[in-house]
């Protein structure tokens, strides 16, 4: 059993309902891009017909065939999108499905806990906050203040052993 397991498992044992989340806050237009193109380039959108508002043309556009999103954002046509991405893999381990609701300077990732969380995919999940944070080095972690982390001070504890970063309130 691996050490984040041990000290954060709490945090992704029991589906509570809830949807524990944190966010990479403080971000510049280019790691926001940055981050979200790591999902969309390493995972499959398991989202159903996901979509954005563009206020330019009133209406929801379908999100993945725009190019780039996150420039709608800088730009202002619209303040935001969420899309949950499976197949993700770290070290040839597949990781449960994640939410990301991106902003104009934050990202946020989003799960649910339960049994299809383990040792092996909670460390993975760890290496991907540690890589992700490697793509916005500026970035601050903290936990969601809506639906954030059951236990953030073992997530934390758990985080440090593989970023220096840990979270922030």
């Amino acid at each position: 059993m691996n050490d984040a397991w041990r000290i954060a498992s709490d945090n992704f044992r029991i589906d509570d309902g809830s949807l524990p989340s944190i966010d990479f806050a403080g971000l510049t237009p280019a790691s926001v891009r940055a981050i979200f193109e790591f999902f969309r380039e390493n995972g499959e959108c398991v989202t159903e017909s996901p979509t954005l508002w563009d206020s330019d043309i009133e209406a929801d556009v379908p999100l993945m065939p725009i190019v780039d999103p996150c420039a709608l954002i800088q730009q202002g046509r619209t303040d935001s999108f969420h899309c949950c991405f499976g197949s993700i893999r770290i070290d040839s381990v597949e990781l449960p499905v994640i939410g990301t609701f991106v902003f104009r300077n934050s990202v946020g990732l989003d799960y649910r806990m339960g049994s299809q969380w383990n040792s092996r995919n909670v460390d993975a999940f760890f290496k991907l906050i540690a890589h992700l944070k490697t793509l916005a080095p500026e970035s601050t972690i903290k936990s969601t203040p809506s639906e954030g982390l059951v236990n953030e001070r073992s997530f934390l504890q758990a985080l440090n052993t593989y970023t220096d970063e840990g979270i922030t309130k």
